[in-house]
């Protein structure tokens, strides 16, 4: 992952958010004052580290995440995260050889 000025370029890994992002995607994230739900978002995550998740629900200084594949972690195990630790929104992604039938 690369991170410069609020900006942040990473690989996705693993599949937990098919079919928004696949394995082997790139995606560019910028911090952000406010998120919303359904929001793709990097996360600094307590337990798990650098994630990528979509926002489930929001209340004052907490985020709830889900992944949007089968393959993710049930949201009831990933659990609310200080806002703190949204390090910024998806804005832009470059899908992967492998995403786009080669």
């Amino acid at each position: 992952m690369r991170r410069r000025l609020g900006w942040s370029l990473v690989r996705v890994r693993g599949r937990s958010m098919r079919p928004c992002l696949e394995h082997g995607d790139f995606a560019l994230f910028r911090r952000a004052r406010r998120y919303a739900v359904g929001d793709v978002v990097l996360v600094e995550h307590p337990a798990l580290g650098r994630i990528v998740k979509a926002v489930r629900r929001l209340t004052p200084g907490a985020v709830w995440l889900e992944g949007l594949g089968a393959a993710s972690t049930p949201a009831a195990e990933l659990g609310a995260v200080p806002e703190a630790c949204l390090l910024g929104r998806r804005v832009w992604r470059l899908r992967s050889r492998r995403g786009r039938g080669a």
